[in-house]
């Protein structure tokens, strides 16, 4: 009788064991996504620091315009023509995008002579404040509506022996979503 209740209980537990192996769980899991409308940056106004010349009796000088107003202050120059502020405009999908734009620009004259540029912007959400290198803000879009954001800032490091003539150069601009 003895050999009977092991085999008996020896089974039951070898069946449980198999039982508790079998045993499943399933759950399911949405997936969505979302296409957005591709940005686009289009050049609305190059940004033009004007025509000017030193003061009589000044090595050096420098301009800003402010990008708000596009008011011109400058320290030893005669401005010959007014600066006018460059603009831009960016659309895609409804939402918040960063901005990045050069924060140091070159200006040269093909020559060896050269003026430092940096640029100030200004959106919708305000002033872009620096980073590094760079100068940063974000800008909020509208499906079928474009953001201008609007480009000033000063021009340095104009000095007596610089060679007269043209000077010029590029802002690169990135636009991402956030």
């Amino acid at each position: 009788m003895k050999t009977c209740k092991l085999f008996f209980t020896l089974g039951l537990v070898a069946v449980m064991s198999v039982s508790a192996l079998a045993q499943t769980a399933s759950a399911t899991m949405n997936v969505t996504a979302e296409l957005l409308q591709g940005l686009q940056i289009v050049n609305q106004v190059d940004l033009n620091l004007g025509s000017f010349v030193l003061l009589d009796g000044s090595n050096q000088g420098d301009l800003t315009i402010n990008t708000v107003d596009g008011e011109v202050t400058s320290n030893g120059l005669a401005l010959v023509s007014n600066p006018t502020l460059g603009s831009f405009s960016v659309s895609g999908s409804s939402g918040t995008v960063g901005i990045t734009i050069d924060g140091s620009v070159a200006l040269g004259d093909g020559s060896i002579s050269e003026f430092t540029f940096s640029p100030a912007a200004q959106s919708g959400l305000g002033a872009f404040t620096a980073n590094g290198d760079d100068i940063v803000g974000n800008a909020i879009i509208s499906n079928g509506v474009s953001e201008t954001i609007l480009i000033g800032g000063t021009l340095a490091g104009i000095e007596s022996y610089d060679s007269s003539g043209s000077y010029s150069g590029t802002i690169n601009i990135t636009v991402t979503y956030q």
